[in-house]
């Protein structure tokens, strides 16, 4: 499985079918500004998926991605310019946040706190975005946690 980045000439023809419009996922548009919102709630769902979890701990989720990273980094198409403990933790977060999303819309579970599921405009920009091609982790690390 190799996770690519849109050629140029093909993604200037149509921005908006290549860029995510609220979330970024994995490293290719981490840490892009106009993404940046949805960080702490990304963060938020990861601490919550976790806790939700039989072993409650953090260790053992930063363990499980750490085994995982030289894989993990071997399937993006361009050199990841984050270091190993960067990307760890972007990838975690990263599926942590969609596994824990899926779950809250799946059961339509919401808590005070949830800003995300409330809004049934954004849901539907997230969902979007995690489907575009260079907005991906390997499937296998969703498996895995």
């Amino acid at each position: 499985m190799c996770i690519y980045r849109v050629p140029h000439n093909i993604h200037k023809l149509k921005e908006d079918a290549y860029t995510p419009e609220i979330v970024s996922i994995g490293p290719f548009h981490h840490g892009d500004e106009k993404l940046l919102k949805m960080e702490d709630h990304k963060r938020l769902y990861c601490k919550q998926f976790i806790e939700r979890s039989e072993t409650n701990k953090l260790e053992s989720f930063v363990n499980c991605v750490q085994e995982l990273e030289p894989k993990i980094r071997g399937c993006y198409s361009d050199d990841i310019k984050l270091s190993k403990e960067e990307h760890v933790m972007v990838i975690l977060v990263d599926c942590c946040f969609i596994l824990e999303f899926l779950l809250r819309y799946h059961f339509m579970l919401t808590r005070g706190d949830d800003a995300i599921l409330l809004p049934t405009r954004l849901r539907v920009y997230i969902r979007y975005d995690l489907l575009l091609l260079e907005n991906q982790v390997p499937f296998f690390v969703l498996d895995k946690l």
